[in-house]
């Protein structure tokens, strides 16, 4: 079985209903030297082809599967653990489209976020 891929989306604005074509995707490995605390996680299928050029530090795909179909997820940063965690209740609101990923930080209740 191959390992799952995933790639994140750090736009402020995303509708889990756009197509992934619209968005500039990052790998893990991109996203922990940014300002952003945080990303919608999707998951690459085997059969989607990224497209990434060596002047970009993001990938993009011509396909118009939604984000809907991806799986995604809300991951932000814990401060206290010092990693990127999923956030279950956050995916949903947002999959409802009741809030925005720039908006996530007013849900997360400040204990939790301390606490981890």
């Amino acid at each position: 079985m191959k390992r799952k891929r995933y790639r994140y989306i750090g736009c402020g604005l995303c509708d889990i209903d756009n197509p992934i074509r619209y968005f500039r995707l990052l790998g893990g490995n991109q996203i922990s030297s940014m300002s952003i605390s945080t990303f919608i996680r999707i998951e690459i299928p085997d059969d989607m082809e990224l497209e990434k050029y060596s002047y970009d530090n993001y990938s993009t795909v011509q396909s118009e599967i939604k984000l809907r179909d991806l799986n995604p997820k809300v991951v932000y940063y814990n401060r206290k653990r010092h990693k990127y965690m999923i956030h279950e209740n956050l995916t949903e609101i947002w999959a409802k489209g009741e809030i925005q990923p720039c908006d996530f930080f007013k849900y997360i209740d400040k204990e939790e976020y301390k606490r981890g």
